[in-house]
C-alpha cells in the first residue's frame, strides 16, 4: 500500500501512539491522509517514510511530532491549533506547505524552506510584519494568503523586485 486515506475515521486514533504504530508498520506508505480524524498528538509519525502528509482539521497542537518525518514533501496540516510552527525549519525537502487555522505568532521559519514551490496559509494570522519571513523563496510558483490579516501588498512587490521571491503568475 502507497497511499492511505483515513479521513473521518477518528475511531482508528482513538488510541493516538497505538494508530501511528500500526500505520508506521505499512511497509511501502508515501502518502498518508488523516484529516477530520480528531487526532491530538503525531509523537508517534517521526520515523515514517512518508512524502505526503495531510493532517488537516485535527486537534494537533504541536508540529514537533510532524518535524521528525524528514522525508515530507508535501504537508497539510490547515484547521489544527498549531500557535507554533517553528519545528517545521527543519524540514528542509518540503515542496508544498498548506497550515493556517491558528494565530501564528511567527513564520521566520519560512526562510528555512526554500524548496517550497507552494505555499498555503489559511486563517493563519499571516500579517504585514511577516512579509519578510517570505524572502529567499526563489522556488515558490504558488502563494495563497486567503483570510489572513494582510492591509499592504506593497512589501509583496518589493520583494519581487528585489530578487528575493520570483514573479507570481495569475
Amino acid at each position: 500500500v502507497r497511499q492511505l486515506n483515513l479521513s473521518g475515521q477518528s475511531a482508528a486514533f482513538a488510541s493516538a501512539d497505538g494508530a501511528w504504530t500500526h500505520i508506521a508498520g505499512i511497509r511501502g506508505l508515501r502518502t498518508l491522509v488523516a484529516s477530520g480524524c480528531g487526532i491530538t498528538s503525531v509523537s508517534g509519525i517521526g520515523g515514517m517514510s512518508l512524502e505526503q502528509l495531510n493532517l488537516s482539521g485535527n486537534s494537533i497542537r504541536s508540529a514537533s511530532g510532524i518535524a521528525a518525518c524528514a522525508s515530507i514533501t508535501q504537508l497539510d496540516i490547515t484547521g489544527n491549533p498549531l500557535a507554533d510552527l517553528s519545528p517545521l525549519a527543519g524540514m528542509g525537502g518540503l515542496t508544498s506547505l498548506s497550515a493556517g487555522g491558528a494565530n501564528v505568532t511567527s513564520y521566520s521559519f519560512l526562510n528555512s524552506l526554500t524548496r517550497l514551490k507552494t505555499l498555503v496559509i489559511i486563517n493563519g494570522g499571516f500579517a504585514d510584519s511577516h512579509w519578510g519571513s517570505l524572502a529567499g523563496l526563489s522556488q515558490l510558483q504558488q502563494l495563497v494568503l486567503e483570510s489572513n490579516a494582510i492591509s499592504d501588498t506593497l512589501p509583496l512587490q518589493q520583494l519581487i523586485e528585489a530578487g528575493s521571491l520570483p514573479a507570481l503568475e495569475n
